[in-house]
């Protein structure tokens, strides 16, 4: 089986496991999405939408949080871990989307992950949420196996669970395209 027939493989078997799979954080413009996927770093999405109401009433545009109180931040998102390098990330990352983007959330992979603490999955998310360019993100997996059942809620997971059944027998390292149209 050739890499893409292996890519185009996977893709199908998520889309059957996940027909309606919509991103679970509440946004409601781009910037939100950008701010809720930074917050969901080691954090459930359930958490991180009980944390950006408050949040987002506060400091409804970048222009607010630019100018916000890095203290002032990590209160309100305190709950979703890492809190302290997570608000000096958005405040500075507001900053950035002022000062380089005219105070709009940039459409690139590479203009978004020029952001502060945003990586190539949160910048292909907003990509491909926000603007509707398809992305691929690169997991390198470990062989294949079952996951252990505290890890059911993570993609790179669920996909070895559904492979299973078509394993791929290999005794390396799989690197395994996960693409998001």
């Amino acid at each position: 089986m050739t890499k893409k027939e292996r890519a185009v493989a996977c893709v199908e078997l998520l889309k059957a496991e996940f027909p309606d799979d919509l991103c679970s954080l509440t946004y409601e413009d781009p910037y939100q999405l950008l701010v809720a996927v930074r917050l969901s770093a080691q954090c459930t999405d359930a958490r991180v939408n009980m944390v950006t109401p408050a949040l987002f009433e506060k400091y409804p545009t970048p222009v607010e949080m630019a100018a916000a109180d890095v203290e002032d931040v990590e209160e309100l998102i305190r709950s979703t871990g890492f809190f302290r390098t997570k608000a000096r990330d958005l405040v500075i990352m507001a900053n950035q989307i002022l000062d380089g983007f005219d105070g709009k959330v940039p459409s690139t992979i590479e203009e978004l992950t020029s952001l502060q603490g945003v990586g190539r999955k949160t910048a292909n998310l907003i990509a491909g949420d926000i603007y509707g360019m398809p992305g691929a993100v690169q997991q390198l997996l470990p062989p294949l196996r079952a996951p252990r059942p505290c890890h059911l809620h993570r993609p790179e997971s669920t996909l070895r669970a559904l492979l299973s059944e078509r394993r791929l027998q290999e005794d390396h390292q799989v690197k395994i395209p996960l693409v998001f149209a």
